[in-house]
């Protein structure tokens, strides 16, 4: 008696747990989807801006010698882990890291063709970014979308795959990911 009673509890404690969490596995519809992508590309403006735009402003120093000058305190991140916080929010993981990484440490190719200095780096512990004076873009504007023409061309639990619509009439295809429980872009939107 006592094990049959015990077995049936285990067994509804069971469907409750699957249940509930195939509750988090299910599809989201298209409205909830568009939205979910044009809230993530709203956000991503001022991060492109940073990361491939015009990027941070900076204090000059007055020495003719230094290249990284300190971030102006007026700028929106004057910190790595503040900038990095705001990128995680947006970004994949896997995205996220890959923009921060390039623009604090800059990308070096074997026989130095290609290589970029980085953008920005942070010399004290304070974390403050220092920004180097002589970047050049090669991004001269960052792509604006137009929300309202956003189709979105794949749902599941996991991922949404949508074609964004620039002001220019231009297609781009992004991808978001499902990670902790929250959306993320997983692409690029500059």
């Amino acid at each position: 008696m006592l094990n049959k009673n015990f077995v049936k509890a285990i067994s509804v404690m069971l469907i409750l747990i699957l249940s509930i969490s195939m509750a988090g596995c299910s599809k989201i519809s298209e409205d909830e989807a568009k939205s979910i992508v044009n809230d993530l590309v709203e956000k991503s403006y001022d991060l492109n801006d940073i990361y491939f735009g015009k990027g941070l402003n900076y204090v000059d120093s007055g020495n003719p010698n230094a290249i990284y000058m300190v971030v102006d305190v007026k700028e929106r991140y004057i910190t790595k882990k503040a900038l990095a916080e705001a990128t995680y929010a947006v970004f994949s993981q896997d995205y996220a890291q890959d923009m921060i990484d390039t623009a604090f440490y800059g990308v070096q190719s074997e026989i130095n063709q290609g290589s970029v200095q980085a953008r920005y780096r942070v010399y004290d512990e304070d974390d403050l970014i220092h920004v180097n004076k002589n970047y050049t873009t090669r991004i001269d504007k960052i792509s604006a979308y137009k929300p309202e023409l956003t189709k979105i061309t794949k749902i599941s639990s996991r991922f949404i795959d949508a074609t964004l619509i620039t002001e220019q009439g231009e297609e781009r295809s992004v991808s978001m990911i499902k990670e902790d429980g929250q959306w993320r872009l997983d692409d690029s939107t500059y």
